[in-house]
């Protein structure tokens, strides 16, 4: 809440790039991760998506 946009725009892609990057693995964030059998690629796809949003620079105004 007190940084400037530019670093949190920094930070969150760090830790994007870190623990959520399409070449790390989310298992552990889905329902049931510890097992492959119990999530599928769809619910996988859609997380990353979710991600992605979340993670990404905020339009500049």
């Amino acid at each position: 809440m007190t940084l400037k946009d530019e670093d949190r725009d920094r930070i969150k892609a760090a830790a994007y790039e870190r623990f959520l990057s399409d070449k790390m693995s989310v298992k552990h964030y889905l329902p049931g991760g510890d097992s492959a059998g119990h999530w599928l690629v769809a619910d996988e796809e859609e997380f990353r998506a979710m991600v992605k949003v979340a993670f990404a620079p905020k339009e500049k105004s």
